[in-house]
């Protein structure tokens, strides 16, 4: 139960690690996307920007450039700080895995060395049923070896018995045929 619930726990955390890698990436991509799109735009706006003043130069014109340029700054800063929060979510990954793998290969250190334990333990008990088996079986070959001898004893005290029954009936039958 326990490492169920862990392996639950484990499953979630590898989950939310994953829906935030590819949240993060998302936003990357998202971006990359948008400072190309305003890189391109920028360009083109130079472009223009450089056909009008040639025609003429006129403060708004001056001013939005400036805006732009100053939006484009801030784009850049928050690519930089997406950067550095991708950075640091991908440190923390590493070093909670390393710690989930540190925990793992210590569990399961624990556990193979009460596996190893518990089959010398089996090994020894092995070991004792096989002498006991192995005295068992020597006692019943004893015991069945003494009933054999005792039983061919008997048999062949029977067999010599019949045959004195055997005799004496042959002599009983002839005296009646005699008679």
């Amino acid at each position: 139960m326990k490492k169920d619930l862990e392996h639950n726990q484990r499953m979630r955390d590898k989950k939310e690690r994953e829906f935030q890698l590819r949240y993060v990436k998302s936003q990357l991509k998202d971006k990359k996307q948008s400072a190309i799109r305003a890189k391109n735009y920028y360009e083109r706006y130079v472009e223009r920007m450089r056909i009008r003043q040639m025609k003429r130069k006129t403060r708004e014109e001056l001013i939005f450039k400036r805006l732009f340029e100053d939006g484009l700054e801030i784009q850049k800063a928050r690519l930089r700080d997406l950067r550095e929060y991708t950075k640091e979510k991908r440190e923390e990954q590493a070093k909670r895995q390393k710690s989930e793998i540190e925990s793992l290969e210590n569990y399961y250190r624990d556990q193979f060395g009460m596996l190893a334990e518990s089959m010398a333990q089996e090994r020894r008990e092995v070991q004792l049923r096989e002498t006991a088996q192995a005295k068992a079986v020597a006692k019943m070959r004893r015991e069945l070896r003494k009933r054999m001898e005792r039983e061919i004893e008997d048999l062949q005290e029977a067999m010599i018995r019949d045959e004195d029954d055997a005799y004496f009936r042959e002599i009983d039958a002839e005296r009646l045929r005699d008679q």
